[in-house]
């Protein structure tokens, strides 16, 4: 719950335009190769991501949360930018993530996160920061506004 959307009104992250979160047990094979913030800036993205997934995962709240999503859209008047084009089983995997503040601290996107957090499906239905970037962002941008950061030699491993 916290990484979903709690974060984005903690205190200490307030004064930052962007915020690169990686996981614990995130091991980089090779040096990141870039300024992961200069390029949030050239691409004009408000969400970078490290590697998206279309799996088969019944257990992550997946589709739950589009339901919630499209009724969240609905509810309040609006389409979806992207939401209808994404496979229902898709997330951005959390073990890294690159955020522009300002679209995550935006009134839009903290509404729905209260919406999201009112159905308590991080708790009915593990629904996880995964999924949550992955409604937020096809709901309120359009694909042009992510980043996928590839080859950086990441993985996400048990800690030993």
């Amino acid at each position: 719950r916290f990484f979903e959307y709690t974060i984005f009104r903690h205190q200490a992250l307030a004064e930052f335009d962007f915020v690169w979160r990686l996981d614990a047990d995130i091991e980089t094979r090779l040096d990141i190769p870039c300024d992961v913030f200069d390029i949030m800036v050239r691409s004009h993205a408000v969400f970078g991501y490290y590697y998206y997934s279309d799996f088969d995962h019944h257990n992550c709240g997946v589709f739950e949360g589009r339901d919630a999503a499209f009724r969240y859209a609905k509810e309040r008047n609006f389409e979806p930018n992207h939401l209808e084009i994404m496979p229902p089983q898709s997330a951005y995997m959390g073990f890294w993530g690159v955020f522009d503040m300002r679209f995550w601290k935006s009134a839009p996107l903290l509404d729905f996160g209260d919406y999201i957090d009112e159905l308590a499906l991080a708790y009915t239905n593990r629904l996880g920061e995964q999924v949550f970037y992955a409604l937020a962002t096809s709901l309120f941008v359009s694909p042009q506004a992510l980043h996928q950061y590839a080859g950086v030699g990441c993985d996400s491993t048990p800690l030993s």
